[in-house]
């Protein structure tokens, strides 16, 4: 089911998606959500992280530091946990389970998918990254994960300890 097809569904028609945003949209809703489309990127000790919690760029980098204490994986995996996003917890609205969840989840992933990818290629042109959408597993909903591939993720001094 693509994205036209699971909008119809939510709000019942054709085009439903398209009219639903001219109908009952507004400038400042939008807004809102272009942080959603078009997030905050922040470099961390050479990582990106891409922020979607309403962090300050400094309170992303202490919250990172906060998780080195005990944290078992590499700098690598940290970096990589955090720019782990299961779409269905994006927000905090719930409305209970419906029967296409599941295809809205995806629907909504690959358009962040696509548009995450131009916002690190604007953001760090010199940089590569891999943006995967990714089938539910292993207790995990529908979920995307950024990950920088070149140059490679190098490990701090602090983090060594």
């Amino acid at each position: 089911m693509g994205r036209d097809e699971v909008a119809g569904e939510v709000f019942g028609g054709e085009r439903a998606g398209e009219v639903r945003v001219w109908e009952e949209g507004d400038a400042v809703t939008a807004l809102k959500y272009s942080y959603l489309f078009w997030p905050c990127l922040v470099e961390v000790d050479g990582a990106v992280f891409v922020r979607l919690d309403g962090n300050s760029d400094s309170g992303l980098a202490e919250l990172v530091k906060e998780r080195a204490v005990g944290y078992r994986g590499g700098w690598a995996d940290c970096v990589d946990s955090y720019n782990r996003f299961e779409v269905e917890q994006l927000f905090r609205a719930w409305h209970g389970q419906r029967e296409w969840d599941g295809e809205l989840h995806w629907e909504l992933g690959e358009v962040l998918v696509r548009t995450w990818r131009a916002r690190l290629a604007e953001g760090y042109p010199d940089r590569r990254f891999e943006v995967l959408l990714l089938e539910p597993e292993d207790g995990f909903g529908t979920r995307i994960d950024v990950r920088q591939v070149t140059p490679a993720v190098v490990t701090p001094d602090w983090w060594r300890g």
